[in-house]
């Protein structure tokens, strides 16, 4: 059986997490978390898009800190955000360990580099999450892509439960081109062991100086996660139906929406929803007692913010 290990740093221990859209990198962290011992101190730094914080309210039911950072790309946009909240959490926090994940597919060099700026922070690990249904809607085989890939130790392909023998191979065989010589571990639902995931050599990276760096030719209006819009909704008074939330997503399904999350309060109780492109799933959240909460995110999704909102209201018992 494998044991908690300690990893003895001078400095708190940080570990970034990137991925795409809906790949599963918040289950990932919080079941992390979730292993570590109980007055062992996280931290969990994230980049949340739209006004609706979905991942807040799981966090603090676990009894995890969160610090988040709206609207835009930790790697590009927020960069000064990032090193006052980085000050402010050793300022304040003091915690035992940090947790940073990258919305979207935020380039994680330059947040590396303010982990590496910041004192008292010391480099775990790099670790990238990719999912292994809709990769393909997130392939991407520009030099930069592959820059970036040499600063990662260790892939996730996440969600195998959800494809066949073939469609597995295909990901595995996407997983080695585009991270060739990193260790790998396949999950079907998020679930790794502790072990594997902290106390990792982020061996490239404390070497900045043997390489190019990745972002200084960056065109962010290429495909990056700036391509990403979101908008969400609050509603503190009615309980919707989820039979009816169900039909109104089969509605926009093909509006081009990528990731769909929130805590609703059904006639069910509150249930969490995730909707990654076309797969729906619901969770139980019975401790939950706040308002309904929900944010859409897709490409070019803004203009059609009104007829959806719209549409969910009348999801509305």
């Amino acid at each position: 059986m494998l044991g908690y290990t300690v990893v003895q740093m001078q400095n708190v221990p940080t570990t970034v997490v990137t991925g795409t859209l809906g790949a599963g990198k918040t289950t990932i962290i919080i079941n992390l978390i979730r292993q570590l011992p109980a007055d062992y101190s996280t931290v969990w730094l994230k980049n949340e898009y739209g006004d609706v914080n979905i991942d807040s309210e799981l966090a603090a039911a676990s009894n995890i800190q969160t610090k988040e950072i709206l609207n835009g790309c930790l790697c590009c946009v927020l960069v000064g955000k990032l090193h006052d909240a980085l000050e402010e959490i050793m300022r304040t926090l003091k915690p035992d360990r940090l947790i940073i994940e990258t919305a979207g597919t935020a380039y994680p060099y330059p947040v590396i580099q303010q982990i590496q700026r910041t004192g008292g922070l010391e480099l775990d690990g790099l670790i990238a999450v990719v999912d292994a249904v809709n990769y393909e809607a997130f392939r991407d085989n520009s030099m930069m892509a592959k820059q970036q890939a040499r600063f990662v130790d260790l892939v996730i392909l996440n969600k195998t439960g959800l494809v066949n023998e073939k469609q597995l191979e295909k990901a595995l065989d996407f997983v080695h081109d585009q991270y060739p010589g990193v260790p790998k571990l396949k999950t079907a639902d998020g679930k790794i062991h502790k072990d594997a995931l902290i106390g990792l050599d982020a061996r490239l990276v404390y070497h900045p100086e043997d390489h190019d760096d990745p972002h200084e030719h960056h065109d962010h209006h290429g495909d990056h996660a700036d391509t990403v819009e979101a908008f969400g909704f609050i509603d503190k008074n009615r309980t919707y139906s989820q039979k009816n939330i169900d039909e109104m997503l089969k509605t926009i399904e093909h509006w081009g929406f990528v990731r769909i999350k929130g805590i609703i309060n059904t006639e069910k109780g509150p249930r969490l929803l995730n909707v990654v492109f076309e797969r729906i799933t619901w969770e139980d959240i019975p401790h939950y007692s706040g308002p309904t909460r929900i944010t859409f995110m897709g490409k070019q999704i803004n203009r059609l913010q009104d007829k959806v909102q719209n549409l969910f209201a009348a999801c509305a018992d």
